[in-house]
């Protein structure tokens, strides 16, 4: 596909989370008192419990491939925790205080912005469309795996099946391959909700179709 390749050019990270959508909740501590007044204006629980995700996500990243003292522009596509200018500035508030704290370092400024930010050449758009379309090709490459009862042993490369849309084969060529010369690296993970209620955090192998 001439527009992953494209990409390819791209100096970053593509990083892709999978969580099944049976999992309720990821967190079994309460939350603090100040945060879940914060949180109100959410008013949906899957809403309330998708941005701690993203919260504990981001946090994850910073911590690890952040540094001292550097700026961090987080650019999301009109996504429902950030549906009005109240949640959007919340969001910001709570991501600046969860920083501040638990970050192992100082960053610079952080902002959290929608694409209702967007420069007239639609850069913000341009970005947040390759990661559209990287999560969707995965979604429905998953949903077959699980349509079909077929569960990849540990260490396993997932066996190729038929796909009906035909996004999806390229889409996981371009993330199964290990392209020296690409500038952006990707990494997809799942997280597997076991049997004790515990969770587990694996790399997801992809097949390579022809």
């Amino acid at each position: 596909a001439p527009f992953l390749q494209l990409c390819n050019n791209l100096n970053g990270l593509i990083l892709t989370i999978l969580i099944n959508k049976n999992t309720k909740s990821l967190f079994t501590d309460e939350l603090p008192e100040t945060l879940q007044k914060q949180m109100t204006v959410w008013k949906k629980k899957t809403v309330r419990e998708k941005f701690l995700r993203l919260r504990e996500f981001i946090l994850l990243i910073l911590n690890g491939l952040g540094t001292q003292n550097q700026n961090f522009l987080w650019i999301t596509d009109n996504d429902e925790f950030v549906a009005n200018n109240l949640q959007l500035s919340t969001a910001n508030t709570i991501l600046k205080g969860t920083f501040h704290k638990h970050l192992d370092f100082r960053i610079g400024e952080f902002e959290l912005k929608t694409l209702n930010s967007d420069s007239p050449d639609k850069c913000f758009e341009k970005l947040c469309s390759l990661t559209d379309l990287v999560a969707g090709g995965l979604v429905d490459f998953v949903g077959d795996y699980h349509n079909a009862n077929i569960v990849p042993k540990d260490r396993e490369v997932a066996k190729p099946i038929p796909h009906n849309k035909l996004k999806v084969n390229p889409i996981t060529n371009w993330l199964s391959k290990k392209e020296e010369e690409s500038m952006l690296k990707k990494i997809t993970i799942k997280i597997i909700e076991k049997e004790n209620n515990g969770l587990s955090i694996e790399a997801f192998r992809f097949p390579e179709f022809i």
